[in-house]
């Protein structure tokens, strides 16, 4: 089994392409089973859900979807920060300063799938992509 997470709309827009495109898998994939879940652009409430589902599931991969306005490429993460800093409101108009996320957890932690190699595949199979280097520091980081 595997849990595949998006996100809802945001910011005035009406639709967000994470989740619309995790909508789009199949349910099964190479004899995996594929739970899809919408999550809320809302700090904290995001990540509780998301660690709920993977208790309740206990998922062989978490792969977490996101979007970031103005990118053209698809942009697997390497490392999502310990740090909450919102440009803009979430959807319950949370707007963290520059704080730790969590004040016991490291201050970053490191995709394990294998990135380079999901980048270079997508290439070679005509997708535009490229590493990010960093989940930024709004709820998909969160």
């Amino acid at each position: 089994m595997i849990l595949i997470t998006g996100f809802e709309p945001f910011n005035n827009d009406a639709v967000n392409p994470s989740f619309e495109a995790v909508k789009l898998l199949k349910d099964e994939i190479n004899g995996e089973r594929i739970i899809k879940l919408e999550l809320p652009v809302v700090f904290y409430e995001a990540a509780d859900i998301v660690i709920k589902n993977i208790l309740n599931y206990d998922p062989k991969a978490v792969i977490m979807t996101g979007v970031a306005a103005g990118r053209n490429f698809i942009t697997p993460e390497v490392i999502a920060v310990n740090i909450a800093d919102a440009r803009i409101p979430d959807n319950k108009k949370n707007k963290p300063p520059f704080q730790k996320i969590s004040a016991t957890s490291p201050d970053g932690l490191f995709s394990t799938l294998p990135v380079n190699e999901m980048v270079e595949n997508m290439n070679d199979a005509g997708l535009d992509a490229q590493l990010s280097y960093s989940a930024g520091t709004f709820v998909c980081n969160d």
